[in-house]
């Protein structure tokens, strides 16, 4: 709950609202959209992806005092609406929710959207006092990562009874209200039905967003289309609903409204109730943001980070255990392996499904797969599942261990070493994988050590299941297994500086200090020695940690950055050189616990990204990334599944009371 007014007026303060099926509602929470991906209701029409803008904004009046805000540029000067300064309490349970004080009267705001539908729903009523209420309904259709001029709109409103039908570049919508429709022209007769013309003088132009001119470089402006006026007396003990859907209602109603909260509120009670400690609670309703359907495989995946990523593989694999095992959402965990399990292929899941139907898919990744096997070692302690075990989970992992050991794509193999070596100066298969225009930025081919502590802890995890395996899978697993521990060390480990090298390619260990080391030792089987564990901790603790997580690279290096912002050019080149990210955190957590076993000390680790999922970025979830400097400032994607996923994991795996 935050009732700091100064707190208003900033525009990186956001709400997130998800359906479940990859569309979203999102805004800053001062009323303004401060993102071109801010909108009532982005659509994804082919389940998770195909996102659309189809609802832009409201801007509501209370007795034609204003609620929301807005800065447009207006003859080189700024414009503002300043709507925020009438708002008292923000809170984030269950749904956001807003309440303004108008002077003697309080007015609640809240929006949700259910589950599985293609829906965004608000309403209003008033807590104390009444009085009338306005609402400009604004329309903006837009590819998400678009931004419209003022030639650009083109819809078509229908009035009937109760609603409204819209037609956005032959794309049918509807909105439900409990309000009076009333057309924005207002020369054309309300009729039963009716259509009415573009107005330029409703058109709102030169919209600017904040954060995407601060951060981003963004020098373009956004135009959006007032298209209806919806107008109610609000009074106490009585909710008024505007409901905006992809979808024709039947018996659209109060009483329809009042069973979708309820569903919704019912649903997210079910998710936190498997937790007592609050933080997890408010944590498993996060993580519920990215699990969605899969429209191509009619199966669940995994967002890997709002308003723009789609479904990774590498991410998928990392965050499922923290989304879906610790959840115990085990059926959507199946469900999940199922669907990267279908496009297996050479021992490779696809880096990443595309952002638009029709793309072709590209298994650019090397360690997706191998994060597999931490996965599926999770579900099956979690559950003892040997059916699934046995009949989809096991086969796939032999696949993976066959063609990584034989070779596969992008020239991946196990070297004579049992190591495992891929990839060149052009590709980027690791997860620090930034390429601009053909330059790749953190160039780790060759033997990367990640990649070989993950392929160690697949053998070892295959060697767990030995009563399923044959003897001559047994033999070969072992043998690799025992050519890794010979030469892990040997290849990786540097006793002058105490850390492990982070790739070694053509002969040359990489110097960097850099995260990739960790996984050594955090993974549940590690190839190097206790005492080198603690110095790979120590190593990553002096010069990587923050309280956001892990910087990408330490600060001695000369290619660091502290900040992440400006151009995309600016920013793929610093992604991964001293930019923080979360989801290390919790291979950290775990490495600390596994060389100190103390979980007082993991506690006070874990407190500053719990004050930023509390009170920065999106209300109530971990952004994908930070500033590498003090004071360590959200960046990239808003709402980040791998971030939400390790710290969920880790607070429930240790007990920790924060």
């Amino acid at each position: 709950m935050l009732e700091n007014l100064k707190y208003f007026d900033e525009s990186k303060k956001e709400y997130l609202i998800t359906n479940g099926c990859g569309s979203y509602s999102s805004g800053a929470i001062n009323g303004n959209l401060s993102r071109q991906y801010h909108g009532i209701l982005v659509h994804a029409f082919n389940p998770p992806v195909d996102r659309v803008m189809v609802a832009h904004k409201v801007e509501e009046f209370f007795n034609e005092i204003p609620l929301f805000t807005r800065r447009q540029i207006v003859a080189g000067k700024s414009k503002f609406v300043e709507g925020y300064k009438n708002c008292v309490e923000y809170t984030n349970t269950p749904f956001p929710k807003w309440t303004y004080q108008i002077e003697n009267n309080f007015i609640e705001k809240e929006i949700l959207m259910p589950y599985g539908k293609g829906m965004t729903l608000l309403s209003y009523e008033a807590l104390i006092g009444g009085g009338e209420l306005n609402i400009h309904f604004f329309l903006n259709y837009r590819d998400m990562h678009d931004y419209s001029k003022s030639t650009d709109h083109d819809y078509l409103v229908r009035i009937y009874p109760g609603y409204a039908e819209i037609t956005q570049k032959g794309v049918v919508s509807y909105l439900y209200s409990t309000f009076e429709l009333e057309a924005v022209d207002e020369s054309i007769e309300r009729i039963e039905s009716f259509e009415c013309d573009i107005i330029y003088e409703r058109k709102q132009e030169n919209l600017v967003y904040e954060i995407e001119i601060q951060e981003r470089g963004a020098q373009k402006s956004d135009s959006s289309c007032h298209s209806l006026t919806l107008k109610a007396n609000i009074s106490p003990k009585k909710r008024v609903y505007l409901l905006y859907s992809m979808e024709k209602i039947e018996n659209f109603s109060e009483k329809y409204c009042e069973e979708l909260r309820e569903e919704r509120l019912h649903r997210e009670k079910g998710l936190m109730d498997v937790f007592s400690n609050n933080f997890s609670r408010d944590l498993a309703k996060a993580a519920d943001q990215f699990i969605v359907q899969r429209a191509s495989t009619q199966s669940h995946s995994i967002i890997a980070g709002y308003p723009w990523f789609s479904d990774w593989a590498r991410d998928a694999m990392i965050a499922i255990s923290g989304l879906c095992i610790t959840t115990k959402r085990f059926d959507a965990a199946k469900s999940i392996f199922n669907t990267f399990i279908h496009y297996l292929d050479q021992g490779m899941f696809p880096n990443k499904f595309p952002d638009s139907e029709g793309e072709e898919l590209e298994y650019n990744t090397v360690d997706a797969a191998l994060w597999y096997f931490v996965a599926m070692k999770n579900y099956f302690d979690a559950t003892q599942d040997r059916e699934f075990l046995v009949t989809m989970l096991l086969p796939a992992a032999k696949e993976i261990i066959t063609f990584y050991e034989k070779g596969t794509r992008y020239g991946i193999f196990m070297d004579s070493d049992g190591l495992i070596q891929g990839g060149s100066k052009e590709t980027q298969l690791t997860w620090m994988d930034v390429r601009f225009k053909g330059w790749a930025v953190t160039p780790r081919y060759g033997k990367a050590v990640e990649i070989n502590a993950l392929w160690y802890n697949a053998l070892s995890t295959m060697l767990e299941y030995k009563s399923y395996l044959s003897s001559d899978e047994c033999q070969n697993y072992r043998r690799i297994q025992e050519l890794i521990e010979m030469n892990f060390e040997a290849t990786f480990y540097s006793k002058e500086h105490k850390m492990l090298y982070d790739y070694v390619a053509d002969g040359i260990a990489n110097e960097e200090v850099r995260p990739n080391q960790i996984f050594a030792v955090s993974l549940a089987h590690s190839p190097i020695s206790e005492k080198v564990q603690k110095e790979v901790v120590e190593k990553v603790f002096e010069k990587l940690y923050t309280p956001m997580g892990l910087r990408s690279l330490g600060k001695e290096s000369h290619n660091f950055s502290g900040k992440y912002y400006g151009s995309l050019y600016k920013r793929d080149s610093v992604y991964h050189q001293g930019t923080v990210w979360t989801w290390p955190l919790g291979a950290f957590i775990d490495a600390h616990y596994k060389v100190y076993g103390d979980k007082s000390q993991l506690e006070l680790l874990l407190k500053g990204i719990k004050s930023h999922f509390y009170g920065e970025g999106v209300i109530h979830s971990i952004a994908e990334i930070y500033d590498g400097d003090a004071p360590y400032e959200c960046r990239g994607c808003f709402a980040q599944a791998w971030s939400v996923a390790e710290v969920l994991r880790v607070v429930e795996k240790y007990h920790l009371n924060i």
